[in-house]
């Protein structure tokens, strides 16, 4: 295998064996001021990111940016690898210890502050306040976008309302409707991908009382998957 066929699986993540990534080290190269840490954030979150580490005790939480998060846009937009990778190094990723099994019952402030980012289609404003300072750790993954900096919340509380589509309100309102049906109906509904990723997420579609937080890398993968069946036995 070639050293550009490598890179393309690895995305950073150190399969050549090298001490330090060479497309990281450039990138780190090209910044002319890293991030610098910091304890608290306010300002703009657009989405929201569920962990799939230690599931069904899970990560979750708001990430944080004044850039578009939607990969629909970066494409619209003609956005490089490199113009994303730079935007992507200023978002910051916040998390806190769900439970993603317990459902309602487990929905306490912060996960409740979580599921009004997703649920609204605009970036809203939050204030986060971090266990310890965040710093600048770029991270690749082969599936999800890179992120410059991740901390544990504190405390978080949502200063916006929701902009919720009228599509969106009433199919997570439906506790008898099943999350496949769900994301369907919202895709038919005008909704993009990227925000039913965050209402899955979120544990905000399904029956009542089997709705849990989804990690991310699993949405997508299940939100491509059943949309891509449904269009594909409309047209057969």
């Amino acid at each position: 295998m070639s050293r550009s066929q490598q890179c393309v699986q690895c995305k950073g993540r150190g399969f050549c064996g090298l001490p330090k990534c060479p497309i990281t080290s450039r990138f780190y190269a090209k910044l002319k001021e890293k991030p610098r840490p910091f304890e608290s954030y306010m300002g703009e979150s657009p989405s929201v990111f569920i962990g799939s580490y230690s599931y069904p005790k899970v990560a979750g939480g708001p990430m944080m940016t004044a850039q578009a998060d939607d990969p629909e846009d970066w494409v619209k937009k003609g956005c490089s690898i490199d113009d994303i990778v730079a935007m992507r190094s200023s978002t910051v990723r916040g998390s806190k210890t769900l439970n993603a099994a317990a459902g309602k019952a487990f929905l306490a402030r912060t996960a409740d502050s979580i599921q009004e980012v997703a649920i609204s289609q605009k970036p809203i404003d939050i204030e986060v306040a971090f266990e310890k300072p965040v710093s600048f750790d770029l991270k690749f993954d082969g599936t999800l976008a890179p992120v410059g900096l991740s901390g544990e919340i504190k405390k978080m509380d949502v200063l916006d309302n929701a902009f919720v589509p009228r599509i969106v309100d009433k199919i997570t309102s439906d506790g008898d409707l099943k999350a496949v049906d769900g994301m369907y109906e919202l895709f038919k509904g005008g909704i993009d991908v990227h925000h039913i990723q965050n209402v899955l997420g979120a544990g905000l579609l399904g029956i009542e009382k089997n709705r849990r937080f989804v990690p991310t890398r699993w949405g997508i993968t299940a939100i491509d998957d059943s949309i891509s069946r449904r269009l594909k036995s409309e047209v057969m």
